[in-house]
């Protein structure tokens, strides 16, 4: 197989069990796979994207808990 400049490409063996029985599959079951491989991506955004909502919701908090502090310290 040749890369972009004409050179061998290399592929590790772990990605190679992969490539090779798709680079032979017929086309709906490479489309069930690729399918496959977009729902995975799309779900882990989701996760990553919930996480990060879960992030700022607690340094909001931790942001309003300190201006309360500060306020009592004013106040005082």
């Amino acid at each position: 197989m040749l890369g972009v400049n004409a050179e061998p490409l290399i592929i590790p063996v772990h990605l190679m069990r992969i490539v090779q029985p798709l680079s032979v599959a017929p086309l709906p079951v490479l489309h069930l796979y690729l399918q496959q491989q977009v729902q995975l991506q799309v779900q882990v955004q989701l996760l990553v994207m919930k996480r990060l909502e879960h992030s700022l919701q607690v340094q909001k908090q931790e942001q309003e808990g300190q201006e309360q502090v500060l306020l009592r310290i004013l106040q005082s």
